[in-house]
């Protein structure tokens, strides 16, 4: 009876270091560890603390501000760009690399109608509809074009060069949309309130300016205000948000179907 017990409780107490050491073999059966993935050896840091550190670390601080677009009419804009030059800033921060942009093609409309990136993004052109498109802009700040396709093209295109970029289809001219190129990661878009949240880092000065676009500013949606802070009313009941009054000219370029319009403009280009 002695005797059972004792190995009995040999046995258990085998089993219990057995739980407490990884063994050499790799064992990946169902619901147990390998511990060739699992073992931290020098200069390999483990996955779970590197992601415990990563959602850990606090965030860095920024600063915000706050703007509120009105037309001439008191009427709220919206999508209009605010963003900070890049003389108010120390050290601009590259544009992300990660996944590019998106301009989409739907209903033979461009989706989002505008699209506000940081210089030196890459934006991709995916077409939605059953219909072939053909992308083009003539733009100064990027001229390029995208011959008949349907589905997706074979690479986005680089934005490097701030300003605004009007797009159209040289198939369908009632399409149009616009792509605005900051100078910096630093830009907000109104919402359909005309209210934006400009935030930036907080290293980076207090900024002394801003630029703000809107496609309606001129007729050929080319021009950038900038506007000094220091000019701009506050709205206490907004925030003390800065009020950016637009004198706005129209909806920007005109859309006139045929040759003589928007398609039109770049062929006769294309020809000259």
């Amino acid at each position: 009876m002695a005797s059972s017990l004792l190995r009995l409780g040999n046995r258990q107490s085998r089993r219990e270091d057995r739980s407490l050491v990884i063994p050499n073999e790799r064992r990946v059966n169902r619901g147990q560890i390998d511990p060739a993935r699992a073992a931290i050896s020098p200069g390999r840091p483990c996955r779970a603390l590197t992601l415990a550190f990563v959602l850990a670390s606090p965030a860095l601080p920024a600063q915000t501000l706050q703007f509120l677009a009105l037309s001439a009419n008191d009427a709220p804009v919206a999508n209009a760009v605010i963003s900070l030059p890049a003389d108010q800033t120390s050290s601009p921060a590259p544009a992300d690399a990660g996944s590019p942009a998106i301009m989409d093609q739907v209903k033979k409309q461009f989706r989002p109608h505008i699209l506000a990136v940081a210089a030196g993004t890459s934006v991709a052109f995916p077409n939605s509809d059953n219909v072939r498109h053909h992308v083009y802009s003539f733009s100064p700040a990027k001229m390029f074009e995208l011959k008949l396709y349907s589905g997706q093209p074979e690479a986005p295109l680089l934005f490097q060069q701030p300003g605004v970029v009007v797009l159209g289809c040289n198939i369908h001219d009632s399409m149009l949309g616009y792509i605005y190129v900051a100078e910096t990661p630093y830009f907000s878009q109104t919402n359909a309130s005309g209210k934006a949240t400009l935030t930036f880092p907080d290293a980076i000065p207090a900024p002394q300016d801003i630029l703000v676009w809107s496609p309606g500013l001129s007729i050929d949606s080319q021009t950038i205000l900038r506007l000094s802070l220091s000019e701009l009313p506050t709205s206490a009941a907004d925030r003390d948000a800065y009020v950016i009054r637009l004198n706005m000219q129209g909806s920007g370029v005109e859309r006139t179907p045929g040759k003589s319009g928007f398609g039109g403009k770049f062929r006769k280009q294309q020809n000259e």
